[in-house]
């Protein structure tokens, strides 16, 4: 533990780190780890509770350490081709939706160790882009991860099973693999507008850039608002006023009759 805390206090520039410190920072991290579907170097924190550092103070030095770790490593820049230019698509820098943790949990582990772990050992957080997404405690099992804040859940589709597919990323279908747990999803026809189903949040959009979301408290009220939802724009004509049903019986009789001879 003296030297863990040595080592601390050089790379984190802080002499003020004692034994006893050095433990409760090591024990603040899981694992750092780098994720091939993304491009991005990944940590999963641990239970620890640093009294002089925050998570963001920790990462920054993580993050800020390992190019200066890795770089007697690799050769000069100048040795090697440069990369294109230019936006990678498949690049993930949030957690927005079930597909998105789908995409984190499928990702290559980096060693045998990190391949034998459940969500169980993840409840602590994963880190993405900056942000930490914890995992429901009462929710999630060895074959399900359950967001806390309800918004995505991903199960374990064992292997020779279909899941249903709506990977963003290609999974090989000859082997387990996460995929998402419990969704909805209605379209008008046309793409005009729709409502979205995901675990326990539904989203209700339409073309014109409106987008409303809802987190539900149980899946069972979102699956009820969903319903609603849906059966509301099912309602609507196409340019968003509500739909009026009127009897046949009912109308005016000039109406009726123009109605009459333009269906003849």
């Amino acid at each position: 533990m003296q030297r863990a805390a040595q080592e601390l206090r050089e790379e984190l520039g802080d002499d003020r780190i004692s034994n006893s410190g050095a433990g409760r920072i090591l024990g603040a991290v899981h694992k750092v780890f780098f994720d091939n579907t993304d491009g991005k170097v990944h940590i999963q924190w641990g239970y620890g509770q640093p009294r002089s550092f925050n998570r963001d103070d920790l990462a920054a030095a993580i993050f800020g350490g390992i190019p200066k770790a890795i770089r007697p490593l690799t050769p000069l820049a100048g040795d090697q081709p440069q990369p294109p230019t230019g936006r990678n698509r498949n690049m993930l820098t949030a957690i927005t939706s079930s597909d998105d943790l789908a995409v984190v949990l499928n990702a290559t582990p980096a060693t045998l160790e990190d391949a034998n772990e459940t969500p169980r050992d993840w409840l602590a957080g994963i880190w993405v882009n900056g942000t930490v997404y914890l995992l429901d405690p009462d929710a999630t099992s060895d074959t399900l991860a359950v967001q806390a804040d309800g918004t995505a859940a991903v199960r374990l589709s064992p292997k020779g099973h279909y899941c249903g597919g709506g990977h963003r990323t290609a999974v090989e279908a000859d082997r387990e693999h996460w995929c998402p747990a419990d969704t909805d999803t209605w379209t008008e026809t046309g793409d005009a507008r729709g409502v979205t189903r995901d675990w326990r949040s539904v989203n209700v959009w339409d073309a014109n850039g409106y987008s409303d979301t809802q987190v539900h408290p149980t899946i069972e009220e979102a699956k009820a608002a969903f319903t609603e939802e849906v059966e509301k724009l099912q309602q609507m004509n196409p340019d968003g006023s509500d739909r009026e049903d009127v009897d046949h019986d009912d109308m005016n009789p000039e109406l009726r009759r123009a109605m009459d001879d333009e269906l003849a």
